[in-house]
């Protein structure tokens, strides 16, 4: 994929092509919000180094929209729940959890995480996930899964984050049409949507759902709860037209809807829209190719971006915490003195393991807590036959690696 820096070089070429957009309906306060509360950058995006590991769930009812086994190794920070939230989760109450349900009911998922594209000027683009969305996919989504509640937390961003990311691909395969052409497309028909009934894409709002769901099929074991996919179905099929029309969408319909979506945004281009080669084949694009979706959408590309904006619910302002990434990880003299021991290959995988660590936690090292082996206690994947140990210090803000050994050796089986 092409860095989206480069992407705006050339839309800032074509006039109209960027442009400050109106807000959305029905995202009363996103901007507000942003400002209001802090924003952590939780990934910076740009395609930064991070390979894509695959952790594939084989369980045969779990296949993916694209008629096979899909793959998870998407970014997946580590979330904890603060000591004094208990299974209850006494959140979401008041106007401001009624303002979110009706919300809800009139713009689906949208209304608990948004995407700012890059054609938009004047604003930090990217995926925008607040707490308050978290916690309401936690109570609605997720509320009666046999889950703790920091597995519910997992699963509610990952619901949100694969939604927006389809956003994040039409917009990049929009782009790739308007330097094709040297002529707007997004920006007109994003203006179009607002000023229509209903005043978003339902083309759209169908395959990010679809999209979501598939993704949603192949988890890394720990997220891996039985009910997980059902109940994510039923809060699709709570949402407004487009949105629970992604419940229809079958493997075979998937290249016909891309194309039908990708019609929708040209039918508000200039001579795009009647130019034969943007369409579809023999002679035109085969927009099913063009969409990065395939094993998955490369989130590497998209800024993640996190609002904590869990004081307007009544929540304590840390009941969410978490971590993206691992800074600065230090290994033990007895760690050395047992890496020392391993194979030249195993020790290169455990370099490897560090390099990834400290960019993005990905699902693809299983990363995860060790209660075994006491407080603060992680376990990450080094290859298929070893893990590591990891101990958080959060005095010092650092890790340190405390045992290296193969899955028997590490108590894991």
């Amino acid at each position: 994929m092409k860095t989206i820096s480069n992407i705006r070089e050339g839309l800032a070429r074509i006039p109209l092509a960027l442009h400050e957009f109106l807000p959305e309906p029905g995202h009363e306060g996103r901007e507000d919000a942003v400002r209001s509360y802090h924003t952590t950058t939780i990934w910076g995006g740009e395609g930064t180094n991070v390979h894509h590991e695959s952790e594939v769930d084989e369980d045969d009812s779990e296949k993916d929209s694209f008629g096979g086994v899909a793959a998870q190794g998407g970014f997946d920070p580590v979330f904890e729940i603060g000591a004094e939230i208990d299974e209850r989760f006494p959140g979401l109450g008041g106007d401001e959890g009624k303002r979110i349900e009706q919300s809800v009911r009139v713009h689906g998922i949208d209304a608990l995480a948004w995407y700012v594209p890059f054609h938009q000027t004047g604003v930090q683009w990217g995926i925008y996930i607040p707490l308050s969305g978290i916690a309401y996919l936690i109570k609605h989504a997720f509320g009666d899964l046999p889950a703790p509640l920091d597995t519910k937390a997992h699963l509610a961003f990952h619901a949100a984050l694969n939604h927006e990311l389809f956003h994040f691909a039409t917009e990049y395969t929009i782009a790739q049409a308007e330097l094709d052409h040297q002529e707007p497309w997004y920006v007109p028909a994003k203006m179009g949507f607002l000023f229509g009934d209903p005043s978003y894409c339902t083309e759209e709002e169908q395959l990010a759902n679809a999209y979501m769901l598939s993704a949603f099929r192949s988890m890394k074991p720990a997220l891996r709860v039985k009910g997980k996919q059902a109940d994510l179905r039923a809060f699709v099929a709570k949402q407004p037209a487009g949105y629970r029309d992604a419940l229809e969408v079958r493997p075979p319909h998937w290249s016909r809807l891309l194309g039908n979506l990708a019609d929708r945004y040209g039918s508000y281009a200039g001579k795009g829209s009647v130019h034969p080669a943007m369409w579809h084949p023999p002679f035109g694009y085969d927009w099913s190719q063009r969409f990065p979706i395939r094993p998955r959408i490369d989130w590497r590309y998209c800024p993640i971006h996190l609002v904590n904006d869990s004081a307007r619910l009544g929540l304590p302002p840390d009941w969410l915490s978490f971590f993206s990434q691992l800074s600065s990880i230090n290994e033990t003299d007895g760690f050395l003195k047992k890496l020392e021991k391993l194979s030249p290959p195993i020790q290169r995988a455990w370099e490897r393991t560090k390099q990834k660590l400290g960019t993005a936690i990905t699902a693809g090292a299983d990363f995860k807590k060790w209660e075994k082996g006491g407080h603060d206690l992680f376990s990450v994947r080094v290859n298929d036959n070893f893990r590591a140990h990891l101990q958080r210090r959060k005095e010092f803000d650092d890790w340190l690696a405390v045992m290296i050994g193969n899955h028997k050796e590490m108590g894991h089986g």
